[in-house]
């Protein structure tokens, strides 16, 4: 999976599939956070639902067909591998299919390895995704969220396939180190190594 890249949408007119998979994305979260999740206090109540950055994937044949963002919730924040189409079926049953955490899979961008786990949510179908911050009690705003989520997306976007360095696992967060947008997701890269501060 090493040296894929991104497509970018340009809205929804350009991509109405994306935006489609998108809303019904964000509306699954939406819809849980004033359900399932309304009134606990793991919630930041200045923090909404919002699907950030979402573009095409474009690589070999198995990553076809999917959009990679970010999913910003009041809760947590996580990228997501999201198919394009939706694989909405559950159990014969009725019930929810299995996930179990040793179906991790690894996706490389760049340099950097982040383990994915297999999501399913009613209505939107089977997803992927890579926990980044939970819980988001560091975050003041919605505009906070957002500019992290952007530059995120931009170090993954614009990563290089460097042949003298062989990807390593990148861990979302340091243990116990404040929230900043160099140490946030690549543990302390500096500007000159592609992260703007």
């Amino acid at each position: 999976m090493q040296g894929m890249s991104m497509q970018r949408a340009g809205g929804d007119a350009a991509d109405p599939q994306l935006a489609a998979r998108v809303a019904v994305l964000e509306h699954a979260f939406t819809t849980i956070a004033h359900e399932r999740m309304a009134g606990l206090p793991v919630l930041n109540p200045n923090l909404s639902v919002e699907a950030i950055g979402f573009e095409r994937v474009a690589g070999a044949a198995d990553e076809a067909g999917h959009a990679l963002g970010i999913l910003a919730t009041p809760w947590f924040m996580s990228l997501v591998w999201l198919p394009l189409s939706p694989s909405v079926a559950g159990r014969a049953d009725g019930g929810v299919p299995a996930v179990s955490p040793d179906q991790v899979g690894p996706r490389t961008f760049g340099e950097h390895t982040f383990d994915f786990m297999p999501n399913w949510q009613s209505g939107l179908g089977a997803f992927e995704s890579c926990s980044l911050v939970s819980p988001m009690d560091e975050f003041a705003s919605q505009a906070d969220v957002r500019a992290i989520a952007v530059e995120i997306l931009r170090v993954l976007r614009t990563a290089r396939d460097r042949q003298d360095v062989s990807p390593q696992r990148t861990p979302a967060r340091m243990a116990g180190a404040p929230l900043d947008r160099r140490r946030f997701l690549f543990g302390g890269l500096s500007a000159a190594e592609g992260i703007k501060t």
